[in-house]
C-alpha cells in the first residue's frame, strides 16, 4: 500500500531529472559544479527539497489565502537565478557578493576572540548561496509527473493533504535530489582529478554563468515551456516513457485504494442520493452558465483538469477541441477545471 507508493515515488523522482520539462533548468544545477565552495551543492539540494515540497503541498493554500500569483513566485525565482548568473559572469560582482554574504552570515563577535576562519566563512557563504539557488530551483521545477504525484497534487488542490501525501512528496523530492547531488559532486571530483580544468575555472564559471542567464531569461519569458512543448511534440514517447515505471497494476491498485478511502473520508465521493460535485466548486464559470448534474443527464461528460503551464495539458488541448467540434452537437460536454500547478 503506502510503502509501495513511497518507494515508487522515490524511483519516479530519480527518473524525473531526464524529463523534458526539467531540461531547460539543467544549467542551474550544473552551476553547482563550478561555483562556490564544496558546500554549495548541499545548499542547493537543501533549498530545493524545502521549496519543492512546500510549494507542491501548499501552493494552492497560498494562492487562496493570500492571493499570491504563482507566476509572481516563478518570476521572482527567475530573477534570483539571473542575479546569481551575473555574479558568475562579472568578477567584480562575485567579489562584492562574497563580501556581503560573509558579513551577513558571520558574526565574529559571537564566535569569540579567535574569530571565524576563512575556511568557515567560505563554507557558510557557499552553503547559503546554494540554498538561495535551490529555493529558486524548487519554484521553477515543473516535471511531467506521473500518477502518484498527480494524486498528491489533486489532494493539494482540494486542500485535503494528509500525512501520506507529505511522505510521498518528500520521497519524490529526495529521489530527484539524489541524482542532482551526484551530478554536482561528480563534476567537482572531475575538476579535482584534472588540474588543468581547475586552472581554467574562472572561464568555465563565466560560461555556466551565461547559460544560467539564458535560463533565467527563458523562465521569465516562458521560452522554457515552449522548448519543453516542442521537445514533447518532436519525441511523443519521451515524456510518457519516463512515467511508465508508475504505470503498473500494483501502483494503480494502491492509488485506487488510497484515493477511494480519502474521498470517502472527506465526503468527496457523491452519496447515493446524488450530491452534485459540480455545485461544490467556489470558482468562477467561463464560457457557459454554471452546469449541474441534472442539466447534464443524457449527455457524455468529459472533465479535464488542466493548467496553462502544464506541458501534457497543452498537448491534450488539440484533441479536446477536435472532439468538441466533432461530437459537441451529438451530446458531448467538456468541463475544464483550471487547477494551477
Amino acid at each position: 500500500g503506502m510503502g509501495l507508493l513511497i518507494g515508487f515515488a522515490f524511483l519516479a523522482g530519480i527518473i524525473t531529472v531526464l524529463s523534458p520539462c526539467v531540461l531547460p533548468v539543467l544549467p542551474v544545477i550544473l552551476s553547482g559544479t563550478v561555483a562556490g565552495g564544496r558546500w554549495r551543492p548541499l545548499g542547493i539540494i537543501s533549498g530545493f527539497l524545502v521549496s519543492f515540497s512546500l510549494l507542491t503541498l501548499g501552493l494552492t493554500f497560498l494562492v487562496r489565502a493570500f492571493g499570491i500569483d504563482p507566476d509572481l513566485l516563478r518570476g521572482m525565482a527567475a530573477v534570483t537565478i539571473i542575479i546569481f548568473a551575473l555574479v558568475l559572469v562579472i568578477p567584480a560582482l562575485k567579489d562584492r557578493f562574497m563580501t556581503l554574504a560573509t558579513r551577513l552570515l558571520v558574526r565574529r563577535q559571537a564566535v569569540g576572540p579567535i574569530g571565524l576562519g576563512r575556511a568557515k566563512e567560505a563554507k557558510a557563504s557557499g552553503y547559503w548561496a546554494g540554498v538561495l539557488t535551490g529555493l529558486s530551483l524548487g519554484v521553477v521545477w515543473t516535471p511531467c509527473v506521473g500518477p502518484i504525484m498527480a494524486s498528491v497534487i489533486t489532494l493539494a488542490i482540494s486542500q485535503s493533504i494528509d500525512s501520506s501525501a507529505v511522505l510521498i512528496t518528500v520521497a519524490y523530492a529526495m529521489g530527484t535530489a539524489l541524482p542532482l547531488f551526484a551530478v554536482m559532486q561528480g563534476g567537482r571530483a572531475l575538476f579535482g582529478r584534472f588540474p588543468r580544468l581547475t586552472g581554467r575555472l574562472p572561464a568555465i564559471q563565466r560560461v555556466f554563468g551565461v547559460l544560467m542567464l539564458a535560463t533565467g531569461i527563458a523562465l521569465l519569458t516562458g521560452a522554457d515551456r515552449q522548448f519543453s512543448s516542442w521537445l514533447l511534440s518532436a519525441f511523443p514517447g519521451y515524456g510518457s516513457g519516463l512515467t511508465a515505471i508508475e504505470d503498473n497494476p500494483a501502483v494503480k491498485a494502491a492509488l485506487d485504494q488510497r484515493n477511494q478511502a480519502k474521498a470517502i473520508s472527506t465526503g468527496a465521493i457523491p452519496d447515493r442520493y446524488g450530491t452534485d460535485p459540480l455545485a461544490r466548486t467556489s470558482g468562477q464559470w467561463f464560457n457557459s452558465p454554471p452546469l449541474t448534474l441534472d442539466g447534464l443527464k443524457g449527455k457524455v461528460v468529459l472533465v479535464d483538469f488542466w493548467t496553462y503551464s502544464c506541458i501534457n495539458c497543452l498537448r491534450t488541448m488539440p484533441y479536446l477541441k477536435a472532439w468538441q467540434e466533432r461530437y459537441g452537437k451529438a451530446g458531448l460536454v467538456i468541463v475544464g477545471v483550471h487547477s494551477p500547478e
